[in-house]
């Protein structure tokens, strides 16, 4: 009987450990869908960025060359 519970013991323990690792991987999941979509947001805003740079460097070229 002692290694009947020895044994219950350690699949309840392993079961345990299962559920936290597998708490673990989807809050790990949830971190890298929150930073994929915030990488996204830095994508589009560095695009935007750059068109506004872009722009103001051709109106000052622009300016530049008809003086």
């Amino acid at each position: 009987m002692e290694g009947d519970e020895e044994t219950a013991a350690a699949a309840g323990s392993q079961d345990v450990y299962l559920d936290a690792l597998h708490d673990f991987v989807h809050l790990q999941q949830r971190q890298i869908t929150w930073l994929e979509e915030n990488l996204q947001q830095l994508l589009v805003a560095g695009r935007k960025l750059a068109v506004e740079i872009s722009e103001k460097i051709s109106y000052k070229v622009y300016v530049l060359t008809k003086r």
